[in-house]
């Protein structure tokens, strides 16, 4: 016997369809790498039990990309990245029944979530002397999230969220 509070049935899809390209250009002691990507991204989904609920989007995004490159002599260097992503909330996100499947933390999914983007930094520089047996480096990473998708818990249950 089905109990309506307990199930559900979701079907979802997501596709993503890119077309980028990148130019590099070289000097005597700089590589520059630039470019980007546009991606289009259909996310839908529609939960047919226990009630009826339709969710569809579309994401266009430009997902730029940098990375230089400087050499200050042959054993030091400084390297950057700049890149973008996203992410798409999952199923389980999107459906707004209660998952019991632990009971001591019930989850509730938003059916309103937004796909992530992120910006992300990286630099690193490394200064290796391998002949007098000394290295130096040093590592930064950035990240910053648009549509960050979390959990929220609360006494009562557990839900997604969507954070702006």
């Amino acid at each position: 016997r089905v109990d309506s509070v307990l199930s559900s049935n979701f079907i979802n899809g997501y596709s993503t369809h890119k077309l980028g390209a990148l130019y590099r250009l070289r000097g005597e002691s700089t590589i520059l790498t630039f470019g980007g990507s546009y991606q289009r991204a259909s996310l839908s989904g529609e939960q047919l039990f226990p009630n009826s609920l339709r969710v569809e989007r579309t994401f266009d995004n430009f997902l730029p990309t940098i990375m230089i490159q400087q050499k200050y002599s042959a054993a030091s260097n400084l390297r950057m990245f700049y890149r973008t992503s996203t992410n798409a909330p999952s199923i389980t996100q999107l459906q707004n029944i209660v998952d019991n499947s632990n009971p001591l933390q019930l989850r509730v999914g938003n059916p309103g979530l937004l796909q992530e983007y992120t910006h992300s930094l990286n630099a690193r520089f490394v200064d290796a002397q391998w002949l007098v047996g000394k290295t130096m480096f040093g590592f930064v990473n950035l990240s910053y999230t648009a549509n960050y998708i979390g959990n929220s818990r609360s006494e009562e249950h557990t839900s997604e969220l969507q954070s702006h």
